[in-house]
């Protein structure tokens, strides 16, 4: 039977295209499509198959961002980010975002530096992360809950006499520990 929690490219690009729908509730940013079927044209007439492509809108329109995603167990080199910028140069899409596992090379940190693509590391928590725990709060869960208040039964009651020999009451009989105290 197959790990159900088990992270895979297909479920690591459904992982990058949620984290960058919650940002866009805040940041104006729209999911236009993703995975396998999100496809545009550029203006050569190729075809390019887009991970996650959104649409954001600020004071100076609106642009989109092409989001590359790679889970991979090695570094990305600068290969992956010269292919994102040839996409970018292709069509009408303004920014460049490459989401790796692994991290990035020098030479993939330069050039997509120098080129405006912004590069993110995002990975599964390790070994080493448990000695750095962190809590973060994803949303707030209310709970509304209808409760009928009924005055309590009591069943039996336990007392201790001064040598802390225990007693064992019936709810009858309680009013023997009143009349006992009051006589004192």
């Amino acid at each position: 039977m197959e790990d159900q929690n088990k992270l895979d490219w297909e479920k690591y690009e459904l992982i990058t295209k949620y984290i960058y729908e919650t940002l866009g509730q805040d940041y104006n940013i729209n999911i236009e499509g993703y995975g396998r079927n999100c496809i545009i044209i550029g203006n050569s007439t190729v075809k390019h198959q887009i991970d996650v492509l959104t649409s954001e809108t600020d004071d100076t329109g609106t642009y989109r961002t092409a989001i590359e995603c790679k889970y991979w167990n090695k570094k990305i080199n600068k290969d992956i980010v010269m292919k994102l910028l040839a996409v970018i140069n292709d069509s009408d899409i303004k920014r460049g975002i490459i989401v790796s596992k692994s991290g990035y090379t020098p030479d993939a940190q330069q050039f997509a530096k120098h080129n405006n693509i912004l590069i993110v590391q995002l990975r599964e928590a390790g070994k080493e992360d448990k000695k750095l725990h962190k809590e973060l709060h994803f949303f707030d869960l209310i709970l509304n809950i209808k409760i009928n208040i009924k005055r309590p039964e009591v069943t039996n009651i336990i007392a201790k006499d001064f040598d802390n020999n225990i007693i064992n009451l019936n709810e009858k009989d309680q009013d023997q520990i009143l009349s006992k105290r009051q006589m004192e």
